[in-house]
């Protein structure tokens, strides 16, 4: 065995030692017990095999210890076997840097997509609300539009109505000729609207009087007269 540290690579991580020993007392030779400080907290049993065997040893450091006793059960021997078992690849150090630098470029690139589809999202929303304002000027310029013109509409209709009520106003006759014809008397009306569909009219003939109640054709539709 070297006492100098040996450096193991990852990819013979599994070892298999044999040991010899020039001893022998009537046929009997030493028998060995040994620990991977590092792997193990106890010594192996006694056993005369010669041959230690460790599988798939992870990265790390550690101290090969083997005992060995003659037939008398006396420790005649104790030798110290430093090492190391290099860590793979993808668990080295610069890989781990390397896994570092990716996921900060993956969260990097994670925040600047996110914060470019946030970006494209409030682009749409202002152009969807720009749209519907524009479209909500248009409807309340319509709305206008069509209020002036109805507006307008009424204000004819209203004067042509108030024209009609002053021809029918002309037609009655007045007050003071009922009472000059008539001395007791009651008269009842009351248009619907502004024009009247029916009306009335009287007039002295002579030594007659002449009263007429009339209905007009499109009775009760303002304006009939």
């Amino acid at each position: 065995f070297t006492r100098q540290q040996m450096v193991v690579s990852y990819a013979y991580n599994s070892l298999r030692i044999n040991l010899s020993s020039l001893f022998n007392d009537n046929g009997y030779g030493l028998q060995y017990s040994w620990m991977l400080e590092g792997a193990d907290d106890y010594f192996s049993e006694w056993t005369s095999g010669n041959e230690l065997v460790f599988n798939k040893v992870r990265e790390g450091d550690y101290v090969l210890i083997i005992r060995a006793r003659d037939n008398q059960e006396t420790v005649v021997a104790e030798i110290r076997m430093p090492f190391t078992i290099l860590p793979p690849w993808y668990r080295a150090w610069w890989a781990w840097m390397l896994y570092i630098m990716l996921a900060a470029g993956l969260i990097y690139l994670l925040i600047y997509l996110n914060s470019r589809r946030l970006v494209e999202k409030n682009r749409r929303l202002e152009e969807i609300i720009r749209q519907r304002t524009q479209e909500i000027r248009n409807q309340k310029e319509e709305i206008e539009h069509q209020k002036d013109t109805i507006e307008e509409i009424l204000k004819d209709l209203n004067d042509s109505i108030t024209y009609a009520q002053r021809i029918q106003h002309a037609i009655l006759p007045s007050a003071e000729m009922i009472r000059d014809c008539f001395d007791e008397h009651f008269i009842i009306y009351r248009p619907r609207n502004v024009v009247s569909g029916d009306f009335f009219w009287a007039t002295r003939m002579n030594d007659w009087v002449v009263i007429t109640a009339a209905d007009c054709t499109g009775h009760g539709v303002p304006g009939a007269l």
